[in-house]
């Protein structure tokens, strides 16, 4: 290592792009999923919101010169790297269809470089197949032509799990970028071009050069294992071997090697729900020390700095004991929705998992005085929390200060039903009754736009679930949104010439209804197919048939319990179905919804 020539510098995302780079063959495969994109852009947006004029960290890169000194090969972070660069082709895309020269220009450099033999691509995979796909991906000359090709490449037998998912990508980096940026059913671009410019000279990587292949692959030795970026966790492990005590160094060192790997294996095995090492620890630390203000690239400073407070230095192996249980109720909250390995599955845990949230952790992971069914009342109550939360716009960095603060100075010494109450009364229920307005205020006017599919299908499966309830019959949420799987729009999306003719409504105007809260309800598909895109009176009948749940009978009929069920919340059967219908219909699973999510 001595003799290595090794530099490490910090580059933004618009430095990086100067250069070349290819992915060599052996490299493993692009294992990122929709969680891995998400977080990827929600971090930096959240950032981006919080001010954007400071830098956000991204990771390291260790990259190799190549002969020419111009080029590089990306011996670890392609994962990472691979990832900007397909968000970059959906700027370049939206530049080319939005913006002016000068913006097109600004974003395409990061892109591809012209020559004199054509467009030379700042990537290159080495693995033949996966570089003329991407290639042809990069070449594609407007959004609608990227759109079309990926459908094309997705249908096809010759593309790869690896390959598919890099598509998979971008359609899903468009489908976050629509939801986040669009102004009255159109892409903000003026908004897109800003975020895009944080994107490009404010995500920061921390890039290491080596001068050959043969250099970094003794560097990515010692800083990778298994394929699981081990650098942070290494440190904590070294950190805890240096605390041992002399007189039994070698039966504790083995011993916490064992539990070590254990406690890499259990977060590995849930690596397909974005849980690393890293996230549990920064996560761990934020409830023990019940501090929210720690960066994921300080978490072993953190540690190292308390380790009294976490007792490693008084005795390093309960330390690590206590973290690797702490590690598997984690594991078990976030990806398995439970409490422990054996313990039966938790509704409330379940609900968040399909709502993609992970801040429930902060509060259920010191909860070992907590009883069995007041753990899984409060997940309940969580679950209403977080997405009422999510639904009048607090942002995540407000309540994360405050659930750190609850679960150090509460919610870990809550052991009986009275302390329960006594926190439900003076701290949770007060703070969850405080955004009610909002919530109401926003929920009248949610839609398909700025709303993921998964949010809208927990949305429509609660509203769902609640009146099955109400009708004496209980449905798990999971088990309804697997039976009933297709949005079903009552004014329908790509409405018949019997729908146009019968609304006097611009097409504008119409499309903007279509997408109303109050327009949706959920079908299975054969239903969600036999009801087409016809009028109201001929899909009626589809409503009422008993294939269906509670949601879609309640636009048709179900008889007098249920009637009575659908007058406590202003609703009767709908004979005819216009923009009136769909504004009352919302205003009505508005009254649901404060119900459903514990805000009446």
């Amino acid at each position: 290592m001595s003799n290595m020539h090794v530099s490490a510098e910090a580059k933004s995302v618009r430095d990086i792009f100067s250069k070349f780079f290819d992915i060599p063959a052996y490299q493993r495969d692009y294992v990122w999923k929709d969680d891995n994109i998400e977080a990827f852009f929600n971090d930096i947006l959240e950032s981006y919101k919080d001010n954007a004029s400071k830098d956000y960290f991204m990771g390291s890169l260790l990259l190799a010169r190549k002969e020419d000194s111009t080029s590089f090969s990306i011996i670890d972070g392609q994962q990472r790297l691979t990832t900007s660069y397909i968000f970059l082709k959906l700027l370049v895309d939206f530049s080319k269809k939005y913006g002016t020269d000068e913006e097109q220009f600004y974003i395409k450099s990061s892109l591809c470089k012209g020559t004199s033999k054509g467009y030379k691509y700042k990537i290159t995979f080495l693995y033949e197949q996966t570089k003329k796909l991407m290639n042809d991906f990069v070449k594609q000359d407007s959004l609608e032509n990227t759109k079309s090709f990926i459908t094309s490449v997705q249908n096809s037998t010759n593309c790869s799990e690896s390959e598919k998912r890099m598509l998979n990508a971008y359609q899903h980096f468009l489908e976050l970028l629509n939801a986040e940026f669009s102004k009255e059913g159109m892409a903000d671009w003026p908004a897109i071009y800003d975020f895009a410019s944080y994107f490009f000279e404010h995500v920061i990587f921390s890039v290491i050069y080596t001068e050959n292949t043969q250099e970094a692959l003794v560097l990515f030795q010692n800083m990778n294992d298994r394929g699981v970026s081990l650098t942070k966790t290494d440190l904590l492990k070294n950190l805890l071997l240096q605390h041992l005590k002399a007189n039994d160094l070698e039966e504790k060192e083995t011993y916490l090697s064992n539990k070590w790997r254990e406690f890499i294996e259990t977060i590995e095995r849930s690596k397909n729900m974005n849980i690393t090492p890293d996230r549990f620890l920064r996560h761990y630390i934020m409830v023990k020390t019940g501090r929210s203000d720690i960066q994921k690239g300080n978490v072993f400073n953190e540690i190292a700095d308390k380790k009294d407070i976490l007792n490693i230095k008084q005795d390093p192996v309960k330390a690590f004991e206590d973290i690797l249980k702490k590690a598997k109720l984690y594991v078990n909250i976030r990806a398995n929705g439970k409490r422990t390995d054996s313990g039966k599955e938790i509704q409330g845990l379940l609900n968040m998992r399909t709502l993609k949230v992970e801040q429930q952790v902060l509060l259920l992971l010191d909860t070992e005085k907590m009883p069995e069914d007041i753990f899984e009342d409060f997940s309940s109550k969580i679950e209403n929390l977080l997405f009422v939360y999510m639904v009048s716009g607090v942002l995540t960095k407000q309540y994360e200060s405050l659930f750190c603060r609850w679960s150090h100075e509460d919610i870990c010494y809550i052991d009986c039903k009275e302390k329960y109450e006594q926190f439900l009364k003076e701290k949770f229920l007060p703070e969850l009754h405080k955004n009610k307005q909002v919530f109401r205020e926003r929920f009248q006017q949610l839609s398909q736009r700025g709303l993921v599919k998964y949010k809208q299908k927990y949305i429509l499966g609660k509203l769902a679930q609640f009146l099955e309830e109400k009708r004496g019959e209980f449905k798990p949420l999971k088990s309804l949104m697997e039976t009933y799987k297709e949005i079903e729009h009552i004014w329908p999306q790509d409405p018949d010439e019997n729908v146009k003719q019968s609304c006097h409504l611009s097409p504008e105007e119409y499309n903007e209804y279509k997408l109303r809260l109050g327009n949706l309800t959920l079908l299975n598909k054969k239903l969600n197919i036999q009801a087409s895109n016809a009028l109201f009176a001929i899909k009626k009948p589809f409503y009422e048939n008993e294939d269906t749940k509670c949601l879609v009978k309640e636009l048709a009929c179900y008889g007098k319990p249920f009637i009575g069920c659908l007058h406590e919340y202003g609703l009767q059967p709908f004979t005819n179905w216009d923009e009136n219908c769909i504004v009352r219909r919302q205003t009505s699973l508005t009254s649901m919804a404060l119900d459903i999510w514990g805000l009446n």
